[in-house]
């Protein structure tokens, strides 16, 4: 009859410890599921954030290259810009001589005519002169 029990009690003890396996085996699977929720939760944010992030670089790099255009554009105008002033440089340069041969020009025909009129002057004394003797003489 001890064996019986022993038995029964056994079985009881058996049946307990698998009832408490169920319990901690639906724990466990619900947990996993859970985890399984967040898993699935966390790949579905990476992916919204991976696809967030391409956007953005797309926005930048789009946005880089037109910064890069317009930087190429004012070089450009810059050189241009260089180059005109460049031209006026010479040009004025140019003017500044023409100016420089004028004025010398001018001043030489100015002793000229500053040397004719003494000529002129000294000539019409010489006259004078000449008209004066010729007077007295007669």
């Amino acid at each position: 009859v001890k064996n019986k029990q022993q038995q029964d009690d056994e079985l009881e003890q058996m049946k307990e410890e698998l009832a408490l396996t169920q319990k901690d085996r639906e724990l466990i699977i619900s947990k996993m599921a859970d985890k399984d929720l967040k898993i699935d939760e966390i790949k579905d944010s990476k992916v919204n954030l991976e696809a967030k992030h391409k956007s953005e670089l797309e926005a930048l790099e789009k946005k880089l290259k037109e910064r890069s255009e317009d930087i190429k554009k004012l070089q450009n105008r810059l050189n241009k810009i260089k180059e005109d002033k460049t031209k006026e440089e010479m040009k004025l340069q140019e003017q500044q001589e023409h100016v420089a041969s004028f004025e010398e020009l001018v001043t030489l025909k100015t002793k000229e005519n500053r040397n004719l009129r003494e000529q002129k002057n000294a000539l019409i004394t010489e006259k004078d002169d000449l008209h004066l003797k010729v007077q007295q003489e007669t």
